[in-house]
């Protein structure tokens, strides 16, 4: 007879009642303890005593702002010597138009 063994102590795996997450699948031989991904939130830890939300969107969305600046970069032919004074003229012309 199959058992779920997710439903005993939450097959000893991290779990937030507050937000009814669990790291507990239950599996055909058991069950395994691994961090859930939840709305787009991955959760990453050990399974068993620890899970940490983790925005998936917001680092795909970082890796593309990089891969943008450094297109742009590329394109201006700006080196690494002279991007400290790109950075400021960028931060100074942003000042002026929000302030």
């Amino acid at each position: 007879m199959e058992t779920n063994d997710c439903l005993v102590n939450n097959g000893g795996c991290w779990q937030d009642k507050s937000a009814n997450i669990t790291a507990c699948r239950d599996t055909f031989r058991g069950r395994v303890c691994e961090c859930p991904v939840v709305q787009n939130v991955k959760f990453v830890g050990d399974g068993y005593t620890h899970c940490e939300g983790k925005l998936v969107a917001l680092d795909s969305l970082v890796l593309r702002i990089l891969e943008l600046f450094f297109n742009l970069l590329w394109s201006l032919k700006i080196s690494w010597i002279t991007l400290p004074c790109f950075l400021c003229q960028i931060k100074e012309a942003l000042l002026i138009r929000y302030i």
